[in-house]
């Protein structure tokens, strides 16, 4: 056997064993290869999937922005009515003060009222009625007098002519 054929022999004989040995790892390397391929697969799964997370991140945070200007809005609005309230509060203390107030005045009056009444009562009326009495009896003193007092006047009156007579004629002799 020539060199060139130990050649081609030894190289076939590598190429066998070589093949033989190099198989598994063919089939290994083939086995890696679909593992990658379906690696690949999920993490273009899960950049499709992140991607959709973003975007809903992204949709999340626009509402949350569109949100805190509405919870802007809100506190100011609360702010304006807390001021209100607040307002509303004074008016309600400065009405009760003032209801307090008249509460007392009115209990004040009662209590003068009753005093006028008991006044009324105790010392007015008796001494009306005393007044009153007396006012009756002597109207109807002067009532039962009162035909005696125009005929009394009538006398007067003719008493007043008979003395003027009488003084005249007095003058005349004198």
């Amino acid at each position: 056997m020539s060199d060139n054929e130990l050649l081609l022999a030894i190289s076939s004989m590598m190429d066998t064993k070589l093949k033989a040995e190099l198989q598994p790892l063919k089939n290994d390397l083939q086995d890696v290869k679909t593992e990658l391929r379906i690696v690949k697969d999920d993490v273009q799964d899960l950049k499709v999937r992140v991607q959709r997370l973003e975007d809903r991140v992204q949709k999340l945070e626009d509402s949350v922005q569109r949100l805190d200007g509405r919870v802007q809005k809100l506190e100011d609005s609360m702010q304006r009515l807390d001021g209100r309230v607040q307002k509303l509060e004074g008016k309600v203390q400065k009405l009760e003060d003032s209801m307090l107030e008249m509460k007392t005045d009115l209990q004040n009056t009662k209590e003068k009222v009753q005093k006028i009444s008991l006044f009324q009562e105790n010392v007015l009326l008796p001494r009306l009625n005393t007044i009153e009495s007396c006012y009756t009896t002597t109207y109807h003193r002067y009532k039962a007098y009162a035909d005696r007092i125009e005929t009394a006047l009538l006398d007067i009156e003719l008493l007043k002519t008979v003395v003027s007579e009488h003084s005249e004629q007095l003058r005349k002799l004198a």
